[in-house]
């Protein structure tokens, strides 16, 4: 049986950039800004990881239909993190 969900994947080019002598110069306002953490980092920050959670949750939910009170109550879960 194969099970599929939602996700993403996101490439980074840190690594690539420096090598290739190439300077990213970012003026950042606020934490939740991740598009361009694939060129500073080479992985995604906490705050990118917690965004993109949030919304992944959001679509699951709206994907299964788990929306109300009823739905959780019949499957035991709302949200794919819930354990």
């Amino acid at each position: 049986m194969l099970l599929t969900g939602l996700g993403g994947y996101r490439n980074y080019y840190r690594d690539a950039l420096d090598r290739l002598g190439v300077t990213v110069n970012v003026f950042r306002v606020g934490k939740y800004k991740s598009f361009v953490e694939p060129f500073v980092n080479n992985a995604p920050s906490r705050e990118a990881q917690e965004a993109e959670s949030f919304w992944l949750n959001d679509a699951w939910t709206s994907y299964t239909g788990a929306g109300g009170a009823g739905a959780q109550a019949a499957n035991g879960r709302a949200r794919p993190d819930d354990r």
